[in-house]
């Protein structure tokens, strides 16, 4: 035994103090989804203090389209749009077109799903190729984070237990705070046109292209 230290057969254990994840602001963000939202529901409320939640059982994204779009028209929409609609059925191009209009020059943050169902791979490609496209939409891939955790989903294989809500929380809230760290980058029409005759735009009108 070395004078001043511990005998050799004690062990000390110490504790490493994990950091805590980075504060999110709900009060910026909104969430319309499904059941599989509505499952983690109170794990999203937690982390993210403030945030709307519009979340119902058997859901699909053209219902999901005419809520944001009314949510639109009236003002309040927030900054980070997330959308959680794939469970129930196919979703086209077209409808995340559709989506992207109402969301205007905020954040769409699109969640992938998890489901057993022959629609779940068209389903993820199509949101895929919707974040690959428009500078504003992110994704977050829900599928990748649970395919390999299926034991913290219910027995239906789909719907997130509690802790299970806690990882859908994770992967959501990471997408969530890069967008709120930045804003997006719309693609603009270039320059309208000069006439050689008058000297100024034949048109004057600009707006983000959707």
């Amino acid at each position: 035994v070395i004078p001043g230290r511990l005998p050799f057969h004690r062990i000390v254990h110490a504790r490493v103090r994990r950091p805590k994840p980075a504060r999110v602001p709900g009060t910026r963000v909104m969430a319309i989804g499904d059941s599989v939202m509505l499952a983690s529901a109170p794990e999203l409320a937690q982390a993210m203090p403030g945030i709307y939640i519009n979340a119902k059982v058997s859901r699909a994204m053209i219902a999901g389209i005419s809520i944001v779009d009314q949510l639109a028209r009236t003002n309040r929409l927030r900054r980070v749009v997330i959308v959680a609609l794939g469970t129930n059925g196919p979703v086209t191009a077209d409808q995340l077109r559709q989506l992207r209009l109402a969301v205007g020059d905020r954040w769409l943050v699109l969640v992938n799903t998890f489901v057993p169902r022959s629609w779940e791979h068209e389903v993820n490609d199509t949101l895929a190729a919707a974040a690959r496209r428009y500078p504003n939409v992110l994704l977050v891939n829900w599928h990748a984070a649970i395919e390999h955790h299926t034991n913290l989903l219910w027995s239906d294989g789909i719907h997130p237990q509690p802790i299970g809500g806690k990882l859908y929380v994770k992967v959501v809230r990471a997408v969530v705070a890069k967008a709120l760290r930045t804003r997006p980058r719309l693609h603009w029409p270039p320059a309208p046109p000069v006439s050689a005759s008058r000297g100024y735009p034949l048109h004057t009108r600009q707006g983000p292209l959707y």
